[in-house]
């Protein structure tokens, strides 16, 4: 019998997002892999073919998060520049997205930079601006 894909078509980034709203909702620490998979509908053992425990799955949104983040603080800095002035205008937008971001979601953001920013040269280039 043939094997029934998964429903979504994108495990992995379905439990990153998961995990993500859980941290949102309960912190950084109040959540488990477990929790991860049944809100998305699947077994624990589905996730572990993504994940190898919950830290890898820590690290992985460490590593998405700080992504975003890295896209939010470019896109603020890029629609700032004008003018003479306009590289302190970027640099400004970019600071302020980074602020916004933390006042946002203050869990996320000490789950990417605590728990999660294990190899903190692994997020820095994946997230440099432009």
């Amino acid at each position: 019998m043939a094997r029934k894909q998964y429903h979504h078509g994108d495990l992995r980034g379905a439990l990153l997002d998961a995990a993500e709203a859980l941290v949102r909702e309960r912190g950084d620490t109040g959540w488990s892999l477990r929790e991860a998979s049944a809100r998305v509908g699947v077994s624990p053992s589905a996730a572990y073919h993504h994940f190898a425990s919950r830290d890898a799955l820590v690290r992985a949104l460490s590593e998405h998060v700080l992504a975003q983040l890295g896209t939010r603080m470019s896109a603020a800095a890029a629609e700032a520049v004008d003018g003479e002035v306009g590289e302190l205008r970027g640099i400004i937008a970019a600071g302020c997205a980074y602020v916004r971001w933390v006042m946002e979601a203050p869990a996320v953001a000490k789950l990417a930079f605590g728990l999660g920013a294990r190899d903190h040269d692994v997020a820095c280039h994946r997230t440099r601006m432009t």
